[in-house]
């Protein structure tokens, strides 16, 4: 894609229809800041990973992937409330 062409506008939302900040990440996988932290962190529960080091920008597949897994053991294990609205 060429993005020379592209207008200030129109490159936001591309980026915005891809990527997520920590806090709309956060929000769409309805968990608390720790727990994100945790997801986002150097220990063994890391899910998520940053575009670039320093950047809280997440690609929105990789949240929505997140969120399918933690919704298969919910419904495996039986453990929380299972969601039933649909993103």
């Amino acid at each position: 894609m060429d993005t020379s062409t592209l207008s200030k506008e129109d490159l936001l939302q591309i980026i915005e229809e891809q990527f997520m900040t920590y806090e709309e990440a956060r929000n769409y996988l309805g968990i608390s800041t720790r727990t994100m932290s945790d997801f986002t962190g150097n220990g063994k529960r890391k899910r998520l990973t940053s575009v670039k080091e320093g950047v809280k920008l997440y690609l929105r597949a990789d949240v929505e992937k997140v969120d399918e897994e933690t919704e298969k053991k919910r419904k495996k294990y039986g453990r929380g409330p299972q969601r039933s609205d649909s993103k």
